[in-house]
């Protein structure tokens, strides 16, 4: 799959991280390439955020503290199943949930598959 940067410029993009470094080296990565970029430090920030407006789609670690990604999604998808998730993870293939692993990508995140990964939902 070839990366296409050009479909992410309508988009608005939530990303979801509590390791501050990955969240801010994603954003400015995004932000070149995308309409709008927001950032939450936890899935409970990113949730407040999502009740007050929507998205184009979220990009969520995991695990992090007060709401995981898991926990996110479940917590978003009943109201807004047009949102999708692209979840990150630090861990294995077998540590991710079976129903999630399509829509997993495996720190250290390289950039042309985060890419493509939110392209291919457009």
């Amino acid at each position: 799959m070839g990366t296409d940067a050009t479909k992410l410029q309508p988009l608005s993009i939530l990303i979801v991280d509590d390791e501050e470094f990955i969240l801010e080296t994603m954003a400015h990565f995004l932000k070149r390439r995308a309409k709008e970029v927001v950032m939450a430090s936890n899935g409970a920030e990113a949730w407040k955020l999502l009740q007050e407006r929507t998205f184009d789609i979220v990009v969520s670690d995991i695990e992090m503290p007060e709401m995981n990604g898991y926990e996110l999604y479940h917590a978003v998808h009943p109201e807004h199943p047009e949102i999708p998730f692209v979840f990150l993870s630090g861990h294995t293939k077998g540590d991710v949930k079976e129903e999630f692993k399509p829509y997993t990508l495996f720190k250290p995140i390289d950039k042309d598959n985060l890419i493509d990964k939110i392209s291919s939902f457009f």
